[in-house]
């Protein structure tokens, strides 16, 4: 009989959170180091497996915690959602301070793929993914187990393209014959490499083409999830997501056209784009828990109500 995967805990969440966040602090360090004490730009690929095993690692080591805190908060829906929404807020904030402060330590600590934010994004877009799956299996079986089964494929895919799969994507455009896998003079790591770097370009156009029929075989499949999806995006434990959209449009704008934003003045910097997405992640995650939390409590978001007959409150 197989044994079931567990998560981490007791000593050994201690032990996997006090490696990952030793290892953070030194990510955090050399990323304040003059340039060229330690270069990761020339071993970028160690640099970037160090960054992102150390964030996996703190994650690892609170996943246990962070469930059953879950779990305790889950009849606790107002203080669940004032906790996350603090959390974010604090993130937020320390953010702006640091690219106020020092910009280009900002710029290394929260643009580089061996710095911390971007890790961080991967970890939460895996954490999002591990909730929207946990809350179909809840759901078993009708749309909304669909629904959230199919954002919990979405979020894989957004941890993918930020771990650039692996490096797949990049063998496939050198074995394309790209030079360098760059395109327009862009390293071209994921699929959103392609629409940004060259919007015009054939690769470009493939990959928009590739992404629209997927989503419109997507929409006629998960036609029926219509009303699902209405109640869920009206539901209170959806409010993160309209911060996480405002979040994510700022920072694909600046990754596709950062020129227009320094022309008037406006913050443009990769520090700035990266912790955009970084609350755009955290924000998907947020509503992910909340509404896994509402499932939890047995508080299901209902249905719209049935009409009665007059005077008898009864259904129909």
């Amino acid at each position: 009989m197989r044994r079931a995967w567990t998560l981490p805990a007791g000593r050994h969440a201690a032990a996997l959170l006090v490696i990952g966040l030793g290892m953070a602090a030194v990510a955090a360090r050399v990323a304040a180091l003059e340039p060229g004490t330690i270069d990761w730009r020339r071993w970028r690929v160690p640099g970037t497996l160090f960054s992102h095993a150390a964030l996996a690692l703190i994650a690892l080591g609170l996943a246990d915690r962070a469930w059953r805190a879950l779990l305790r908060l889950a009849p606790l829906p107002r203080l669940l959602a004032r906790r996350l929404w603090t959390a974010m807020a604090a993130a937020a904030a320390i953010m702006a301070a640091l690219i106020a402060a020092r910009p280009e330590y900002a710029s290394e600590l929260m643009g580089r793929e061996w710095g911390v934010v971007e890790p961080a994004q991967a970890v939460l877009y895996a954490a999002a993914a591990a909730l929207a799956f946990a809350h179909a299996r809840r759901r078993a079986g009708g749309p909304p187990a669909g629904l959230f089964r199919a954002v919990g494929v979405g979020a894989v895919v957004l941890a993918l393209e930020e771990v650039d799969y692996f490096g797949l994507v990049t063998a496939a455009a050198r074995l394309a014959g790209l030079p360098g896998a760059r395109v327009a003079g862009h390293h071209v790591g994921g699929l959103h490499d392609l629409l940004n770097a060259a919007p015009g370009a054939p690769s470009a156009a493939l990959v928009a083409a590739a992404i629209a029929l997927a989503g419109a075989v997507v929409g006629w499949r998960a036609r029926g999830w219509l009303p699902v999806v209405g109640r869920e995006l009206r539901a209170p434990e959806a409010r993160p997501l309209l911060i996480g959209a405002l979040a994510m449009a700022l920072a694909q704008a600046i990754d596709i056209d950062d020129a227009f934003f320094m022309a008037r003045g406006l913050p443009s910097e990769k520090s700035v784009e990266e912790g955009a997405e970084l609350l755009a992640a955290a924000s998907l995650t947020a509503w992910l828990a909340r509404a896994l939390a509402r499932t939890l409590a047995g508080a299901v978001t209902p249905g719209p109500p049935r009409p009665t007959d007059a005077g008898t409150g009864r259904p129909r």
